[in-house]
């Protein structure tokens, strides 16, 4: 009788660890498709749940994804983009990939005008020629990491901050392409926009392992 319940609590066990496994494993790829083709980024997760702070990074558009499991409700995929792993709501994914973004593009402003206009022109176009010498063959990805998480981060037309801004909803974990480098700006890529624009250095962090043609 003692070795019948033993052996009926190690099924209980082994059943138990079954049901509450976090994910159902298989491989399947799938895209980004969020927001009806309107081009937003996926929001990545450290946990399959929403919450303010447990964003850990954004998957562009139309990016083709490999779900490594699902969720037992079937609502969040697990999946890695760049060199950072979690969750994604599975309804912002489809089998198929989609059509190009209908997001609007933005518009870059005017040089700014003022009676600082020649010093700000000045820093601008000696940051312009630390780029153009360190333009990157090899380019590299970074992550927006402003000092808070829900601080906002701006997109701008050139690398000064009195510059006026192309975006101005950049978040923590947001991805961004690096194709040259200054001394306190970097000059990036989009990948929601497909413009290319500059962010203060201090506001990024390089991400490892991540570097292309």
């Amino acid at each position: 009788m003692r070795k019948l319940t033993t052996l009926t609590l190690a099924v209980l066990l082994v059943l138990a660890t079954v049901c509450s496994s976090a994910y159902a494993m298989g491989t399947k790829t799938f895209y980004v498709n969020t927001n009806n083709g309107t081009g937003g980024a996926l929001l990545m997760r450290a946990d399959p749940w929403v919450a303010s702070d447990n964003v850990i990074g954004r998957i562009p558009y139309g990016t083709k994804v490999q779900v490594a499991g699902i969720s037992d409700d079937g609502q969040w995929g697990y999946t890695s983009y760049g060199s950072t792993s979690g969750w994604v709501m599975m309804k912002f994914l489809s089998e198929y990939e989609p059509g190009p973004s209908k997001k609007k593009k933005v518009t870059p402003t005017p040089v700014p005008q003022g009676e600082d206009g020649d010093y700000i022109l000045n820093f601008i176009n000696n940051e312009f020629t630390v780029m153009a010498r360190n333009t990157l063959i090899n380019r590299y990805q970074v992550k927006v990491t402003p000092p808070k998480l829900t601080t906002k981060c701006y997109l701008r037309w050139a690398p000064h901050q009195s510059t006026r801004a192309m975006r101005s909803d950049l978040m923590y974990g947001d991805i961004l392409t690096v194709v040259a480098e200054g001394n306190k700006w970097l000059k990036v890529l989009d990948p929601e926009t497909d413009q290319t624009g500059f962010i203060t250095k201090s506001l990024t962090t390089r991400m490892s392992g991540i570097s292309f043609q």
